[in-house]
């Protein structure tokens, strides 16, 4: 029976059913039989992945997936991580040390008696900063607008709760006993514990810990910006809950062992983690999610963007070959190989394009003219004379730009295109020497020299050096 919409918790919004329960009933797998092989294969190739038994003081220079001391450190390093590439997010975490220092550092205390705060970011000088500087501080990260709004609304949301929880405690008496969530499962030290940091300035959400996994899953959850992923991370590797995350590497390994349905689309990564933390022994889960990893990174096969082609593929040994059913790993068709001739392509006879790109058609027989750079408003390109072989009789003609393909970059190219043509009783014909293609092929420079010396006019058609046609990428 589903549970009315009114009355669902945040997860269940989300992915529709409740905690712990697949949204695939009749899907049959993996059975813990499947996860036991699979785990023990992955460890043979890359070794085991132990769950730590004492998180260590949390790095000042990476991001990391949300293994820190903190619950609140976790769960904003991990917003911090999110659709972006490892690098930058450390980027951002780096951006955002130099804006509001750490815990110990601003209220001098000794990291090796408080070794709980140890290197913790100061979230509480978040809120005296302007939005605009803290997404300043996090530019580097990537997404930073989004994102420097979802922990600007979050650390004042955090703030809010550890003052009622504050006041709460300190309330409190046997007769009237704090109400607040987890208040009847905490110590009297930890109770006291929250009233001195709250008065100190440090942000917490230590007494999530308290909860049961469902519980701390609805409450991370109610903070902006975090889904079902960025929840599950903090659970697993803070919290050190048995919860199966999923990420990019552990979703496709999944679906190419069947263990999801394999028509699984991008964007059903909810779901899959619904139907694994449902499946998968609680034993198994943060070791095998280690192992998905490190196996998507390092196995040649089972990479990302790998496919049949590559050089190595037949070479490479997967221990998990005859387990997996892989898609989208197809040797690409061969590109076809140009036809146009090496003076127009700068490439060897038996080199092809490698990207192409749209061309825009000139208006008359294609001639290779000199490339120009986007950046550089200021240049005009010159009108191109074309003789007719009387002096004084010229069409002027403006240029226009095109692409073309190279192997490594588009370059944009000024092609004749013709606007007004001057009237002339005498029939003309187009030079046979395309003057920037000659000057760029010392074969057809020197017979320009011999085809142009009787005509002074040719001297002045361009007036720019081979510098200032420089290559853009669009």
């Amino acid at each position: 029976m589903k549970t009315s919409v009114k009355f669902r918790t945040p997860y269940e919004k989300k992915v529709l059913v409740p905690y712990k329960t697949t949204p695939y009933p009749k899907f049959q797998g993996p059975s813990a039989e499947d996860c036991e092989k699979v785990h023990s294969l992955l460890v043979k190739e890359h070794g085991p992945c132990l769950q730590p038994v004492e998180i260590p003081p949390p790095s000042l220079k990476i991001a990391g997936c949300g293994q820190v001391r903190q619950v609140c450190d976790a769960l904003l390093r991990t917003v911090l991580s999110t659709n972006t590439q490892f690098d930058n997010a450390d980027k951002a975490v780096q951006g955002l040390h130099q804006a509001i220092g750490t815990v110990t550092e601003n209220l001098q205390l000794d990291p090796q008696e408080y070794t709980g705060l140890q290197d913790c970011l100061d979230y509480s000088r978040l809120r005296s900063l302007s939005l605009e500087a803290v997404q300043q501080a996090i530019q580097k990260g990537g997404n930073h607008i989004e994102k420097g709004i979802n922990i600007k609304a979050t650390v004042d949301q955090i703030y809010n709760i550890n003052a009622e929880r504050a006041n709460s405690f300190r309330e409190e008496t046997a007769e009237n006993p704090a109400t607040v969530l987890a208040a009847e499962m905490l110590s009297e030290q930890q109770k006291q514990e929250e009233i001195w940091m709250f008065d100190k300035g440090i942000l917490h959400l230590e007494y999530l810990r308290a909860l049961s996994e469902k519980d701390a899953m609805n409450e991370l959850m109610a903070f902006r910006g975090v889904g079902v992923k960025v929840a599950a991370c903090i659970l697993l590797f803070c919290m050190q809950k048995p919860v199966f995350a999923i990420d990019t590497h552990c979703f496709r390994m999944a679906k190419w062992l069947g263990w999801v349905p394999r028509g699984l689309k991008k964007g059903s990564e909810d779901e899959a983690f619904a139907h694994l933390d449902a499946t998968v022994p609680d034993h198994l889960k943060y070791d095998l999610h280690q192992q998905f990893i490190r196996h998507g990174q390092f196995c040649l096969k089972c990479k990302t963007n790998s496919n049949e082609g590559w050089a190595d593929w037949d070479k490479t040994v997967c221990p998990l070959e005859d387990l997996l059913q892989r898609t989208g790993k197809e040797r690409p068709p061969p590109k076809p190989k140009a036809k146009k001739s090496v003076e127009e392509t700068d490439l060897e006879p038996d080199e092809e394009l490698e990207n192409e790109e749209e061309i825009l058609e000139p208006m008359h027989p294609k001639k290779r003219g000199r490339p120009q750079s986007d950046e550089d408003s200021d240049f005009e390109v010159p009108a191109q004379r074309i003789h007719t072989g009387k002096k004084g009789n010229a069409e002027l003609k403006p240029a226009q730009r095109t692409t073309r393909s190279t192997r490594n970059s588009k370059k944009a190219f000024i092609e004749e295109a013709p606007e007004a043509v001057i009237k002339d009783e005498t029939e003309h014909e187009l030079a046979e020497i395309d003057v920037a293609e000659a000057m760029l092929n010392p074969v057809m420079h020197q017979e320009m020299k011999t085809k142009t010396k009787a005509e002074p006019d040719s001297s002045d058609l361009s007036e720019h050096s081979d510098s200032e046609f420089t290559e853009f990428n669009q």
